[in-house]
């Protein structure tokens, strides 16, 4: 599957505020990247079809479709894809089922989320995108 924009984050999230405040926060910080959000696994998948990022950040409790139906789906549309689950510690079950499913996340972090760890897990999938200084920071 071929990229459309090399540096696009698709970001699924069904709480409209968790998904806004995360969409703005990491705009802010990758001001490089093309950012995308989708409601549930469904319009996430079907945003993903469409333009093909190169990083998904998902939840796994959504309605329509759980994020794990999704990032099954996703993968095998590409296989490249990376995928960072957010998930609370009670969705460990739900993790365990994936992964014996054959589901392959790059990776998961917990909520509450630490934002640094996601900032660093982005620039970890996404290797050359650094987040942009925060504001008041001296350049070198």
């Amino acid at each position: 599957m071929t990229r459309q924009h090399p540096l696009s984050i698709l970001l699924v999230e069904d709480d409209q505020t968790s998904r806004d405040i995360l969409a703005s926060m990491l705009a802010l910080r990758f001001p490089q990247v093309s950012f995308l959000t989708a409601h549930n696994g469904k319009a996430g998948l079907e945003s993903f079809r469409e333009h093909s990022p190169a990083l998904v950040i998902t939840d796994i409790n959504m309605p329509v479709m759980d994020g794990m139906a999704m990032a099954s789906e996703i993968r095998a549309l590409d296989s490249g894809a990376k995928l960072i689950v957010l998930t609370a510690f009670s969705d460990k079950a739900t993790l365990e089922c994936a992964q014996a499913a054959g589901v392959e996340i790059d990776h998961y972090i917990l909520k509450p989320v630490d934002y640094r760890q996601l900032l660093q897990t982005i620039q970890e999938c996404l290797p050359g995108v650094a987040p942009a200084p925060k504001a008041g920071a001296e350049k070198p």
